[in-house]
């Protein structure tokens, strides 16, 4: 095009080593055998002439245009980095200015846009990602926790709502998981089941138990009784949709002969109930009020023994469940039976006299903690820190220091457990 005159001309890959293009040896007559021509009277281009032939054509193509003279470099190609090559230094422009916005499309706009806090652009997806990405550095910094950790800053009043025992030990073990559960309204996602999951087994156990218990409460022999109608409550449990709600197994026919004959084994074990004891009540309904709390639910089991009236929980794990964290975050402060049997049973046998409750393991077939029939100060002072945490709107994420809380929730991946949390502790 030298020589000629274009309204718009469009220089493209003015990269070092692209435009101007590295000076290399030709491979027929290298630069060493030329400079060797050049004392027989043979004239090449040497070494220092290439680079300024280049520059001439430049400044040729610089006089075509008429109009307007556009300039551009890549600052990658093929996953490598390049640099501006020497024309624009020697036009004396700078082609990557610090304050420049360079983008190709409206997504690296709007990264652009994310890094810098400082600006503002009119973009409805970019406004709804900055509002995200100030949330996870917010959540990230070791700044005190914030509204996306729970701290919503909008009290409850604890005596506006029913709650069961359940809800107040999920409470007192981390309230961001109250909160996402209750408050929120959320739920893990529903997958595939090869197995029965443990809140399905637990509820098919205890619907099978209420069933064979309640038939057989009142015989002379009760244990053997429950074993007899044992089969026939486990296949009534298992049609009940509203509490067992049992998902389509594979192989099931065969899996229910193993739960049946766990239930078996737990029956048999002596602990299941002791001699001289009868069964007044399975799953007792109660409502009551304790420390500012409408409580209501069910006791699994009651019995009347010779020295009082014993709460029975029972359990498919192995071991006794942590409790609510006291002042120090452990997760040792038992609520559940502690409200059963001083709470809960008073309000159904008004004057009764009460007996020590226990936690039975159906998978052991033993008891797992024996619990008395007192309310100890650390209960008491649970629900006054319960109750500071509804009014003030504090759910923050803060599992107790073992990490119990953690084991059984569905919420991790919202909630974002891991080192943060000790940066936030920190502050």
């Amino acid at each position: 095009i030298v020589g000629g005159r274009f309204e718009h001309v469009f220089v493209m890959g003015l990269a070092e080593g692209i435009y101007p293009s590295n000076a290399i040896d030709n491979p027929v007559i290298d630069f060493h055998e030329r400079k060797l021509l050049t004392k027989e009277g043979i004239e090449f281009e040497d070494a220092a002439e290439v680079p300024r032939w280049e520059a001439l054509s430049f400044y040729f193509l610089l006089l075509s245009a008429a109009g307007a003279l556009y300039l551009s470099f890549p600052q990658c190609i093929d996953d490598e980095e390049k640099i501006a090559g020497s024309f624009l230094d020697r036009l004396g422009l700078d082609p990557a200015p610090q304050n420049a916005v360079r983008a190709s499309s409206p997504e690296e706009m709007r990264r652009y846009y994310l890094r810098d806090p400082n600006r503002v652009w009119e973009d409805s997806v970019c406004a709804q990602a900055k509002i995200r990405l100030d949330a996870e550095m917010e959540r990230e910094s070791p700044d005190p926790c914030g509204e996306y950790d729970g701290m919503i800053g909008e009290g409850i009043n604890a005596a506006s709502r029913y709650w069961s025992v359940s809800q107040l030990t999920s409470l007192g073990q981390c309230g961001f998981k109250w909160f996402a559960q209750k408050l929120l309204g959320l739920r893990p996602l529903e997958e595939m089941e090869t197995g029965l999951s443990a809140m399905t087994r637990g509820n098919l156990y205890h619907k099978a138990l209420e069933l064979a218990v309640n038939k057989a409460k009142r015989s002379t022999d009760i244990r053997q009784a429950t074993l007899g109608f044992l089969e026939e409550a486990f296949a009534e449990a298992e049609l009940d949709k509203e509490k067992v709600n049992l998902p389509p197994l594979p192989n099931w026919d065969l899996q229910r002969l193993e739960h049946i004959e766990t239930l078996r084994r737990a029956i048999r074990s002596e602990a299941f109930i002791e001699d001289g004891a009868a069964v007044i009540g399975v799953e007792q309904d109660y409502k009551a009020e304790w420390e500012g709390f409408r409580l209501r639910g069910s006791i699994d089991r009651v019995d009347r023994r010779p020295d009082g009236l014993a709460a029975v929980d029972y359990k498919t794990s192995s071991s006794a469940p942590p409790g609510v964290q006291n002042a120090a975050g452990k997760a040792n402060v038992d609520l559940q039976l502690p409200i059963y049997i001083n709470v809960a049973l008073p309000a159904l046998y008004p004057g009764e006299q009460l007996a020590d409750g226990a936690y039975y393991s159906l998978t052991k077939g033993k008891k797992l903690k024996t619990v008395k029939a007192e309310i100890k100060p650390e209960v008491t002072e649970f629900a006054a820190r319960a109750r500071a945490m509804l009014s003030s709107g504090n759910f923050a994420v803060g599992p107790d220091s073992d990490g119990k809380a953690c084991e059984y929730c569905d919420f991790d991946s919202v909630c974002r457990t891991g080192h943060r949390l000790s940066r936030k502790g920190a502050a």
